[in-house]
């Protein structure tokens, strides 16, 4: 009972009520710890700002300081490669001409060879051709028609016909033309094989090149060179 006669509070400093209960306490008391939050608030946002202002500074020195090592680096390099490649071009050069000048040599060389050569083939196809010609002149007489087209035709079909014989060539007979070109072409063809051993050792390619020239001789002697004055005659 003595100790509720004393007020406890007396030796705390309370705020005085004024006779309303705690209402003007607490409202201070709150008043008080708002104040107090708010000048904590202040203090941490004080501390942080200056440390954020001191990294920001050391951040930009650095990738300022990074900049400049990359560019002379990239300009190191590009200087570098530059004359490697002008030295590489030159060299390339020297060996496509080297290797033009080696073969140019060769190629002069080669061409006047081709060109005996080819020379050796076609004079020996004329002489292997003059000798047919003049077998067809002694032992054919199908070369010797009326009129010039009449001749140019049978010489075209007969030495046709005797191609495709000595080649091996199937030979197709639609007309009676064609029959009667085949008859003179077989005799002509087994009389070619008996008396001339080079026909058989001849290519089908070289066998049709000497009967080509025997067509070109032929017409040249019995149209061209023919004084046979009928053989142009309109109305013969």
């Amino acid at each position: 009972m003595k100790l509720a006669k004393n007020d406890i509070r007396a030796g705390q400093n309370l705020p005085s009520t004024n006779g309303n209960g705690n209402g003007k306490a607490t409202k201070e008391l709150s008043e008080q710890v708002v104040s107090l939050v708010q000048q904590q608030v202040k203090e941490a946002t004080s501390q942080v700002q200056p440390q954020a202002k001191e990294v920001a500074p050391q951040v930009q020195p650095q990738a300022k300081a990074t900049a400049p090592q990359v560019q002379p680096q990239a300009k190191e390099v590009t200087p570098q490669v530059q004359p490697q490649a002008k030295a590489t071009a030159p060299q390339v050069q020297q060996q496509v001409k080297e290797a033009t000048s080696q073969v140019q040599p060769q190629a002069k060389e080669v061409a006047p060879q081709v060109q005996v050569q080819a020379k050796e083939i076609a004079s020996y196809i004329q002489e292997r051709a003059a000798e047919v010609t003049k077998l067809i002149q002694e032992r054919c007489l199908w070369q010797f028609h009326s009129r010039a087209w009449d001749r140019e035709e049978n010489i075209n079909g007969v030495l046709n016909m005797t191609a495709q014989i000595l080649t091996g060539e199937k030979v197709v007979l639609e007309t009676l033309i064609d029959r009667g070109f085949y008859a003179d072409a077989k005799i002509l063809s087994a009389d070619l094989e008996i008396r001339f051993s080079w026909l058989n050792s001849m290519e089908n390619s070289q066998k049709k090149a000497v009967l080509e020239a025997v067509k070109a001789m032929l017409v040249d002697i019995v149209i061209t060179k023919s004084k046979n004055g009928e053989l142009h005659y309109s109305l013969y």
